[in-house]
């Protein structure tokens, strides 16, 4: 029953990105968040619908680097 419940939060938060793409509420373009390659060059990249690390690579999406955002700051 659980995985059942998860995968239809997972449904509903897909569904809420698309829809906000939509309408243009697009996230800010950079983010103050650190990579865990310690850069802080996180873009982001529309089609992807996350941030990008200029300097490595990795995905994150807004959630998690609000998160890495807040966690640093407290």
């Amino acid at each position: 029953m659980p995985e059942d419940l998860v995968g239809l939060v997972d449904i509903a938060l897909s569904w809420r990105l698309v829809l906000e793409r939509l309408v243009g509420d697009e996230p800010p373009s950079w983010t103050p968040a650190r990579c865990r390659c310690g850069e802080r060059s996180f873009r982001w990249d529309v089609k992807a619908g996350f941030y990008v690390c200029a300097a490595c690579g990795t995905h994150v999406s807004e959630g998690e680097a609000s998160a890495r955002v807040e966690e640093e700051a407290g």
